[in-house]
């Protein structure tokens, strides 16, 4: 049987999240860079349209909405980053 110490199971747990951010922050990069590629098209057939019920309010929610949540995710696990590696690198 096994002996996990403390200093182990910290070195894990620091591993995971540093593997988290990066998937975070490759999300961001790629949900920006779709932005870009599709903006056109979207001041084409978006925002030229008429403000219907469920047509234009939907899309801005569901486009922007999720932009917003992936960069305040991104901002509150990048936040502690330099904590991390502070006390790693003691």
């Amino acid at each position: 049987m096994d002996i996990v110490t403390d200093a182990d199971l910290y070195y894990q747990v620091v591993g995971r999240t540093g593997t988290t951010r990066y998937f975070t922050l490759a999300s961001v990069v790629w949900l920006a860079y779709d932005w870009t590629l599709t903006l056109g098209d979207e001041i084409e057939l978006i925002w030229s349209r008429d403000w219907t019920l469920a047509g234009k309010p939907m899309y801005l929610f569901v486009r922007y909405g999720g932009m917003l949540f992936q960069i305040y995710d991104l901002v509150q696990i990048m936040g502690s980053w330099s904590v991390n590696v502070r006390l790693i690198s003691v």
